[in-house]
């Protein structure tokens, strides 16, 4: 018997349906089964675990930042900057756990606090997560560390230990004190003077302050954590905080009696005709020269220029 066209129309959509219905059970099938691994795959990771509060430290009740995917801004990145400083400095927590707190990277954390400027790192991981961080610290109602000033005993000694006021440097009256370090070498030196010592960045100012020629200006917080945020040998060495803070830890080592590190030897054979680091021109935007072609320059570790001529040899300017 022949069909008509309203039957086959029928036909066709009978099929369609029947299709359909099949992908709909496929699909359901699918999720369910993405689902099922999802749950066996999360079965087989190590679970979380929650850090809790002690009463030393209260900021452990803030959860674990990780990925932050939106946020209400409150602090531009300098803010958030001089908020990290102080947490830090202040002993909130020490850098690596703070962070593993926020989830980042030591090579994201470095970058961010090495900028300067309100908008400057919004692109780093660090940013959304740190600002995540010091908001829940706000919302909770935790105040931020104070500097721990010790016992009065405790207190005394680390001054005294500090103290290089009878050590006496040559040119120092005059500030003149030959500089045998690179920029970044002291910048280690002031991180780890902080990290281990009961002080912070206010009353190492204070202190570095007094190695400075006769009247010269304090050397302010805002000085150096400007210094502190840059990377590299000659960044920052007509910086007011780089001479000081030289002239501080170079009193701090006779008055130890500690020797010359091996760089330091080496940084006095590299500047010896110039009588030191030069503070007074800016050394990390480089030099006009003259060059072959064939040539190349860069800055070594000791913060002078070579050049490398096409045979590999290297000449030092």
């Amino acid at each position: 018997m022949a069909l008509t066209e309203t039957d086959a129309n029928r036909a066709i959509g009978s099929m369609a349906d029947t299709q359909k219905a099949i992908a709909n059970i496929s699909w359901s099938a699918n999720k369910e089964n993405a689902a099922a691994n999802a749950d066996v795959a999360r079965a087989a990771l190590p679970s979380r675990t929650t850090v809790a509060a002690s009463p030393s430290n209260p900021y452990n009740a803030i959860p674990d930042i990780g990925f932050v995917d939106s946020f209400e801004v409150r602090y531009n990145c300098n803010q958030l900057r001089s908020k990290i400083n102080a947490f830090i400095n202040n002993g909130g927590m020490k850098v690596g756990e703070f962070q593993k707190k926020l989830g980042v990277s030591s090579k994201s954390y470095l970058s961010f606090m090495r900028q300067s400027g309100p908008h400057a790192g919004t692109g780093k991981s660090t940013f959304p997560a740190a600002h995540q961080f010091f908001t829940q610290l706000e919302d909770r109602g935790l105040k931020m560390p104070r500097a721990k000033t010790g016992t009065a005993k405790n207190s005394k000694e680390s001054d005294e230990k500090n103290d290089v006021s009878g050590v006496h440097l040559e040119g120092e009256e005059e500030g003149n004190v030959p500089v045998y370090d690179t920029c970044d070498d002291v910048r280690k030196k002031i991180t780890a003077h902080l990290r281990t010592e009961s002080t912070t960045q206010a009353a190492l100012c204070r202190e570095i302050s007094k190695c400075q020629g006769s009247g010269a200006t304090l050397v302010t917080s805002a000085q150096l954590t400007a210094f502190l945020r840059k990377k590299g040998p000659m960044a920052g060495n007509m910086s007011k905080a780089f001479y000081a803070a030289y002239v501080y830890f170079e009193k701090l080592r006779v008055k130890q009696n500690k020797k010359k590190s091996k760089k330091r030897e080496e940084m006095e054979v590299h500047w010896r005709h110039e009588g030191g680091v030069d503070t007074q021109v800016d050394q990390s935007k480089g030099m006009w020269m003259t060059m072959q072609e064939s040539e190349s320059a860069h800055m070594n570790k000791y913060g002078r220029t070579e050049i490398v001529d096409a045979h590999g040899r290297v000449q030092e300017i």
